[in-house]
This record gives structure tokens, sequence and C-alpha cells, in this order.
């Protein structure tokens, strides 16, 4: 049986569409920490027109203020803007540097985009291995799709030793955070039985959950 996996997650990560849209607060440690989050969570406000008119330049100014004072999230936010010219003219050198910043201070998600930015040859060179460590740092700090990029990498052998145990592993935890493409790979393992036994029953558990959200390829194993 001839499987087919989606092998790469590429698509840069916003902060913003998954703090902000989904209503989940951020954790202050301190004043100086709340004032930053509230500068950061308005410019999210601008930025998916919630309760105020969608304005990209005003998010722009809101997430470079609170990155500047050394807020992560903020910092991650506006290299994304950066990179992809959305409230400000694109810089990819910009959007570098803020990933770098946010990276440094173990913010998950910076990781991931700091890989994606060597991954693609973003302002850099394209750089497999230094793709691989910052999927890596973001992957141990249980960022579901760093998880499911290092799952491809096992998988095929991209770039680092083929482990297929340790694609399922990842695989695995990054299902069980509701990634898509996890959770259709994993399937499709199951499904074949070439790489662990076959389980049928684990299988079409996988594949309606991710039919469920709309995804063709999931879709038309069911059919």
């Amino acid at each position: 049986m001839n499987i087919r996996y989606l092998i790469i997650s590429s698509v840069i990560s916003l902060s913003t569409l998954s703090t902000i849209c989904c209503s989940k607060p951020l954790s202050p440690q301190n004043n100086t920490q709340s004032e930053l989050s509230k500068i950061y969570e308005q410019g999210g406000k601008y930025f998916l027109g919630k309760e105020v008119p969608k304005d990209y330049s005003k998010a722009f100014s809101y997430f470079k203020k609170a990155a500047e004072k050394g807020l992560p999230i903020a910092q991650n936010d506006l290299a994304g803007m950066y990179l992809k010219g959305i409230g400000t003219q694109k810089s990819e050198e910009k959007a570098y540097y803020w990933y770098e910043k946010a990276a440094k201070n173990d913010f998950p998600e910076a990781q991931y985009n700091m890989g994606l930015m060597y991954d693609n040859g973003y302002y850099v060179s394209k750089n497999r291995s230094k793709a691989l460590e910052f999927y890596k740092l973001a992957a141990h700090q249980g960022y579901a799709k760093a998880q499911y990029n290092l799952a491809n990498a096992y998988l095929s052998g991209n770039g680092v030793q083929k482990d297929i145990n340790l694609a399922l592993e990842l695989y695995k935890k990054a299902a069980d955070q509701n990634l898509s493409e996890a959770q259709y790979n994993l399937a499709n393992i199951y499904s074949d039985g070439s790489l662990v036994k076959q389980d049928n029953k684990k299988a079409l558990e996988l594949y309606t959950q991710v039919a469920e959200k709309g995804i063709p390829e999931a879709q038309n194993n069911l059919a």
C-alpha cells in the first residue's frame, strides 16, 4: 500500500491567533508583566478586529511596544508581521532579529519559527541542522508543530538518522494536542501496518477526527 504522508508544517505561527482569538489570557508574573500583557492583548484586538475595527498598523505598534520591553510573545508576533509585511514594510532581517530575541527567551513558538527560517532560507541560508536544533528546543517544551516537524524528520531520515519509534512517539504527542497533520500521519501509520502493528480501529478514529476538521485527505480515506 502506497501511503502519502503530510510532510512538513511550514506556516509561520503568530501567537495572536491562538492567544487572543481563544480568549486565553497570559499569566503575568508581576505588575510590569501585567502591563506588557495588556499592551500585547490590545495589539491582538486590533490584529483580529475584536472589540475594535481591524487595524494592522495599530496592532504592529502595540506589539512593537511590548516587544521592545521584552515580552517574548509580542516579540514573536512582531517578527511574524515583519516577515509577512503585515502592518509594516516586509523585512526578513527584522523578522529574524525578533524571532531570535524571543527564542533566546525560551518562547517555544519562536523557536519553531526560527526552525522554519532556517528550513526555508528566510534571511539566512538554508540550514537543515540549525532548523532541527530549533525544532528540538520547541518540541522539548511541548510545542506540537515542532514535534510534528521532528516526527517527519525521523520518519524520513531527513537531516537525522531514521528512527520510526521516535517518529511515532512525536506524532502521538502532537496528535494528543489535536494537531491535524500529526493525527493524519499517525492514522496512515496504523492503517498501513508496515511500520507498526496494523490497527484499523485506531486509524479509523484518527481519520474521523481529522475528517471532521475538513481535511480532504482524511475524508477521502473514509469515503
